[in-house]
């Protein structure tokens, strides 16, 4: 069983904004097990996309928190699904902005004309912005 997943876009992956993230997951809970997609799935299973989501949200609903984060408030169709598994099985939800994890938010699917697998929805931060 992993505590926390993290949850984030493919173009992340491997690269210093990913490590910051999980970063910011370790200070806010510095005694989690993080399940990250892009080192804990077997890459050997990645390029069949139907089995991998169905680890990943195998890793959703054994995890007991999820946190997420968006390239400029657009998040992709799977992690869209993992967001929408998470609170379907009442897990706790937080949405890295702005060097924070905030418990707060809205998403919405992005309208049919607008939305691909790489930009599929938006999330909107409910936040004092004085608070940022």
């Amino acid at each position: 069983m992993y505590d926390i997943y993290y949850a984030h876009h493919h173009w992340k992956f491997y690269t210093r904004v990913e490590e910051y993230e999980i970063d910011l997951i370790r200070k806010k809970f510095p005694n989690g097990i993080i399940f990250d997609p892009s080192m804990d799935i077997d890459m050997k299973i990645v390029i069949y996309r139907d089995l991998a989501m169905r680890e990943r949200l195998k890793a959703v609903d054994s995890s007991d928190i999820i946190v997420f984060s968006s390239l400029d408030g657009i998040i992709d169709s799977e992690v869209y699904q993992e967001i929408m598994r998470a609170r379907e099985k009442g897990k706790q939800c937080f949405y890295i902005y702005y060097g924070k994890l905030l418990p707060s938010f809205k998403v919405a699917k992005l309208s049919d004309g607008e939305r691909t697998e790489q930009s599929y929805a938006i999330v909107m931060p409910e936040v004092n912005f004085n608070d940022v």
